[in-house]
């Protein structure tokens, strides 16, 4: 029996043998499909990932209360996760070299100046009416 692994691969090398563009599946006119295979010809493909993963720290990301997981409810909220007027978030720094140094190790591109914007929305958990954003980074 094949592994999980090995099926997924035969499946890849299967689907990548196989003509991606078909002039019968695209309703095309035999001068269409030409055109658009001459074009698609200098394309090259990109595969783009956005990960997710739990940094190991001692705080949250900007706030300076700490963090721990199984904490009870509300037990390690800062003035500024409650949304009280006037605070500002803080960056915690131990999670900004961790990502960086994440980036490096799988030779991704670190921008050299970090832009933070406030995407708005008005949702009943979010008193705040926005989250931290880098959107435009």
């Amino acid at each position: 029996p094949l592994t999980q692994d090995e099926t997924s691969l035969r499946c890849l090398r299967r689907l990548a043998s196989k003509p991606i563009l078909q002039e019968r599946s695209l309703h095309l006119s035999p001068f269409s499909y030409s055109k658009l295979k001459r074009k698609l010809k200098d394309w090259e493909g990109v595969v783009g990932l956005e990960v997710h993963v739990q940094i190991a720290s001692e705080s949250k990301l900007f706030s300076a209360s700490p963090y721990s997981f199984g904490a009870p409810p509300n037990s390690q909220v800062s003035p500024f996760d409650a949304s009280v007027p006037g605070t500002l978030p803080v960056l915690n720094r131990r999670c900004v070299e961790a990502a960086v140094l994440s980036a490096l190790a799988l030779n991704c591109k670190v921008n050299a100046v970090s832009h933070f914007d406030r995407k708005h929305y008005f949702y009943a958990d979010m008193p705040a009416g926005y989250q931290i954003t880098q959107q435009r980074s």
